[in-house]
């Protein structure tokens, strides 16, 4: 990476960094520095002792920050994105409140390519929606989107509840569609595995290891009741006591309610601080759930740069919220503590490896 480019990410590291305020602490800035642009910190050091010969910090002498590091230069203008811009102007000319037209400019994102008359038959349905929604409580959220927001099944889960709860319509008011695992295996199981996304669900089932295990994918088909709670949608249903129903997809298993209270149920996510939430979660309404020995080799790969990845946008993570995770459980804070800075999906974990562990607690492998 050229020179030029490592300053430009540290130039704008530091703008997020500073936000509203007027100067930063030089104390731990390199750090901070480091961790939002990936930098090594030595480098970091040597932007920062450029930028501050450059006139564009105060407070960084040969590269150190020195008590407050104040920027020299002007903010750099923020340019609103096209999709911003032409979701205002037809919010403007719709004849809604200053406090509405607020509550929904988040949903540019979404309507990017919509056009200005589409854009008005949607505030026009979303205020019509808002009028009637305890009229179609309980309803399914594909029935009412289609019924109130062009004819679509699918917009109203594409819309950010957080806005809409603003504009004053309440997403959960609506259903998804029924909920249905998919499950594999034996008859007669010696355990039971709750897989987090349905490719490694897959893999699994592939592999000799259903002779023995029996598989249950907790993101398959009809569970995705809302787009906000992606991944986390077995937790979410068996919270609020809804019934769930077993679709068979390879071999003959008992069926899911015997599944769930299985003595030797085990949960395999990824090995990220959302999947050890969603295990938490779960736990508390099976308590006899445990962590997977699959997660074993997923523990070495996150420890190696080439096989593990940071929590970023391309990576789907980069909404997680990295806070720390506690637990009397000396295995969950193994992991925890492991996938702190970065992260590992469960896919990586070979066919070989799910036919040689998929029967086994994670503590017993690592003699916890």
């Amino acid at each position: 990476m050229e020179q030029q480019q490592i300053d430009e990410l540290v130039k704008s590291a530091f703008w997020k960094l500073l936000g509203s305020k007027s100067s930063l602490q030089g104390e731990g800035l390199i750090g901070r520095i480091s961790k939002l642009t990936g930098l090594d910190p030595m480098v970091v050091q040597g932007s920062l002792s450029t930028l501050g010969k450059s006139g564009f910090l105060s407070g960084v002498y040969d590269g150190i920050p020195v008590g407050k590091v104040s920027p020299l230069a002007a903010r750099p203008e923020v340019v609103p994105a096209p999709s911003y811009l032409n979701w205002k102007a037809s919010l403007s000319g719709s004849g809604l409140s200053d406090a509405e037209q607020a509550a929904l400019l988040p949903l540019h994102d979404v309507l990017d390519d919509f056009s200005y008359n589409d854009h008005i038959l949607l505030v026009n349905g979303l205020l019509r929606l808002r009028r009637e929604q305890e009229h179609v409580s309980g309803q399914p959220s594909f029935l009412v989107s289609a019924g109130y927001l062009l004819g679509s099944s699918k917009i109203l889960d594409a819309l950010p509840a957080n806005a809409l709860r603003q504009f004053g319509i309440e997403k959960s008011k609506f259903t998804g569609a029924p909920p249905v695992l998919l499950i594999a295996g034996p008859p007669e199981p010696i355990n039971v595995v709750l897989v987090e996304n349905p490719h490694a669900f897959w893999n699994a089932v592939n592999t000799s290891a259903i002779e023995k295990t029996a598989f249950v994918v907790t993101f398959g088909y009809g569970l995705s009741r809302h787009g906000d709670e992606y991944g986390n949608q077995l937790a979410s249903i068996l919270e609020s006591g809804v019934s769930v129903k077993g679709a068979v997809c390879v071999g003959a298993p008992p069926q899911l309610h015997e599944l769930l209270r299985h003595e030797n149920i085990l949960f395999w996510g990824d090995l990220d601080l959302e999947g050890l939430r969603i295990y938490l979660r779960l736990k508390k309404i099976l308590p006899k759930l445990n962590l997977s020995a699959l997660y074993e080799p997923m523990l070495g790969a996150v420890k190696e740069s080439a096989t593990s990845h940071p929590y970023v946008k391309a990576t789907a993570k980069h909404g997680q919220a990295k806070s720390e995770i506690k637990s009397q459980d000396p295995a969950l804070s193994v992991l925890a503590a492991a996938c702190m800075e970065r992260s590992v999906d469960q896919e990586i974990v070979s066919l070989g490896t799910i036919v040689e562990m998929s029967s086994l607690r994670f503590v017993n492998r690592v003699g916890l």
